[in-house]
């Protein structure tokens, strides 16, 4: 079981949560409707470790707006480019990481 929070943050820096306890984490749909579309995954330092964060991957061509929390996230001081549009972070459980962690060791 892969349980955990769907962390959101919207282009004007408002966070929600979306707690999901599935076999797999979140579903594509889950991702498309958190972000407002298609979906590219990114990597991001969240709460001191590596996540997986979902960006829209046409935020670009639809004029989405900055995402600066999203930037900050994704390339700290150094910002190369923006993020827009909404980021969604996967945090799994405590339960869920060690459970990775320990069948990564096999």
């Amino acid at each position: 079981m892969s349980c955990g929070t769907l962390i959101v943050y919207s282009t004007a820096g408002i966070r929600s949560e979306v707690v999901i306890t599935t076999a797999n984490g979140p579903s594509l749909d889950q991702l498309k409707t958190a972000v407002g579309g298609w979906i590219e995954r990114v990597k991001v330092r969240y709460e001191g470790r590596v996540r997986d964060a979902y960006v829209n991957e046409e935020g670009v061509l639809q004029n989405l707006p900055e995402n600066d929390v999203g930037t900050a996230m994704l390339y700290g001081p150094w910002r190369i480019h923006a993020i827009v549009g909404p980021i969604a972070i996967w945090v799994p459980t405590a339960k869920a990481v060690r459970s990775e962690e320990h069948t990564s060791e096999l």
